[in-house]
């Protein structure tokens, strides 16, 4: 229908500027992107969540990454390899190795594999 077209639209413009704004390493906007996103009842995707976290990652936020990550289900979305390995890196840049290697558990007993 034209309502779903409509918002897939949505989706894919939040993205775009998302990743824009990922490139330019300016991770407050993407989260105020974000933020904005669910407001105006445009669900956020994979794309739109692993592109914050890695966002957040590049600029060793690692704890916004890892509370973006624990979001995902708050729209019905599952952490999908690109989102462990994402929020893995992180961790790594933010030099929190403890918990990249819970991050690698956690993605192994869910059966994903990088």
């Amino acid at each position: 229908s034209h309502a779903v077209l409509k918002r897939r639209a949505n989706i894919v413009v939040y993205n775009a500027t998302i990743e824009a704004l990922r490139a330019a390493h300016n991770w407050q906007e993407v989260l105020g992107l974000l933020a904005s996103c669910r407001a105006n009842r445009v669900l956020p995707d994979h794309i739109t969540y692993n592109s914050t976290i890695s966002a957040c990652g590049a600029a060793r936020q690692w704890e916004q990454s890892l509370a973006v990550q624990g979001t995902l289900g708050e729209v019905g979305l599952v952490p999908d390899v690109v989102t462990y390995t994402a929020a893995m890196g992180a961790c790594g840049a933010g030099q929190k190795w403890p918990l990249t290697l819970v991050l690698l558990s956690n993605m192994q007993a869910l059966g994903l594999q990088v």
